[in-house]
């Protein structure tokens, strides 16, 4: 864990506590893959409900959101994943919706510094997972004479600061990230 590398585990029904434990206080920076091969087929007249209505596979899905992974590997049984989909799409919504990292801008704003301006922006993470490895942002203007570029802490997308130079200002500025994060900003100075 220590090198990096992302982690990965066929099940978290049938695995060691220890390596529960490992894949559940990873470092936010560091990836996790959880794979399912116990309910491969996913037929849902095989599976068993709880008093509460919810099925064993739909609770295998929700342990994957506990864990904060990034990924979640299912088998090649597509027909059945379909007609699963169809019969319980609570699951698959909440994997869709949370799974994984979510990166938005949450706050853009500018301040005086140091005799210049400088734009702040505050990176939001919705998803379960962190971001594995290094974000990188970058401001630029749209005909190119500015182009800035930083990164954010691994695992940890929060507040990049950007010090403009006068030339900068009132000039629509475009800023965006290695995951398509972008939005628009026109500074005042």
């Amino acid at each position: 864990m220590s090198a990096g590398a992302w982690l990965r585990s066929d099940s978290i029904i049938v695995e060691e506590p220890i390596q529960i434990d490992q894949l559940a206080n990873r470092p936010p920076w560091l990836a996790a893959i959880l794979e399912d091969g116990y309910f491969r087929q996913y037929d849902i007249s095989k599976l068993a409900k709880d008093p509460n209505g919810v099925n064993v596979m739909e609770n295998y899905m929700l342990h994957t959101l506990d864990l904060r992974s990034n990924y979640w590997s299912l088998w090649t049984e597509s027909a059945n994943l379909a007609r699963y989909n169809e019969a319980y799409p609570r699951g698959f919504e909440r994997l869709r919706a949370n799974l994984g990292y979510r990166l938005r801008p949450s706050w853009v704003w500018q301040r005086k510094r140091h005799g210049t301006f400088e734009l702040i922006v505050a990176v939001s993470n919705r998803g379960v997972a962190g971001v594995p490895g290094v974000l990188w942002l970058q401001l630029a203007s749209p005909d190119g004479q500015l182009n800035l570029r930083g990164t954010l802490d691994p695992g940890h997308p929060h507040v990049a600061a950007f010090v403009l130079v006068r030339s900068s200002c009132r000039r629509a500025l475009k800023a965006e990230s290695i995951s398509r994060l972008s939005w628009k900003f026109v500074p005042e100075c």
